[in-house]
């Protein structure tokens, strides 16, 4: 089977520009992209690999009409909302994918692994989530510079924006992979946890996805 990169690449040309899943998974792509990202870290690239094809099951899933993870369900809902802007649904995605996303792939992966042993799990971290978190948060803000750039204090999106912090995101992010392998051998636990993880996500992706009195 192709690359889930080349896979989402292809998906995303066929979506138009607007649609808040192609600028998803733009930011993605411009990430994996950007020489000075992930492109020479492999294990931040196979973790990229991994988000992509997470989000393409998310496509076919709601093309099935199979329910979404409820970090997802606010981006698919809206994807098309005409007073949205592509910088909302690039954070809302950012939040889907460390909230959510990042915990449970790395998580499924190296727990099996290292027992769930929390100095292999942070090592992963370190190693994988945490260049391409800091590549896709990047990402945002350069190709999405004319948009930070025309935000005034007084306008509705800088509000909303102040919603999204990287920072805290990615430290949120690294929390929930250290509980997740505690957790990751106990089936109803980890269950339950990975609902309160998406609950949580998409709370906040509502938020950010809230549409604006006038277009931007």
């Amino acid at each position: 089977m192709p690359d889930p990169l080349v896979r989402l690449r292809i998906r995303a040309a066929a979506l138009a520009p607007e649609d808040g899943i192609a600028v998803c998974a733009g930011v993605l792509l411009a990430a994996v992209d950007d020489p000075e990202g992930v492109a020479e870290a492999p294990h931040a690239r196979a973790l990229a690999r991994e988000l992509a094809d997470r989000l393409l099951a998310a496509l076919d899933a709601e093309a099935r009409g199979d329910p979404l993870a409820a970090c997802w369900r606010p981006v698919f809902r809206l994807r098309r909302h005409p007073r949205l802007t592509p910088l909302q649904f690039a954070l809302a995605g950012l939040n889907a994918q460390f909230g959510y996303d990042v915990p449970l792939a790395l998580i499924g992966s190296t727990a099996r692994l290292s027992g769930g042993e929390l100095g292999a799990v942070e090592r992963e971290f370190h190693r994988a989530a945490q260049p391409l978190l800091l590549a896709l948060d990047d990402a945002v803000h350069d190709w999405l510079a004319p948009h930070w750039s025309a935000l005034r204090v007084a306008d509705p999106l800088t509000h909303l924006v102040g919603v999204w912090n990287a920072d805290r995101a990615r430290q949120e992010a690294l929390t929930s992979c250290r509980l997740y392998a505690q957790l990751a051998e106990r089936p109803t636990g980890a269950a339950e946890f990975t609902e309160q993880l998406a609950a949580r996500a998409g709370t906040v992706a509502a938020l950010l996805l809230t549409p604006l009195t006038h277009p931007q």
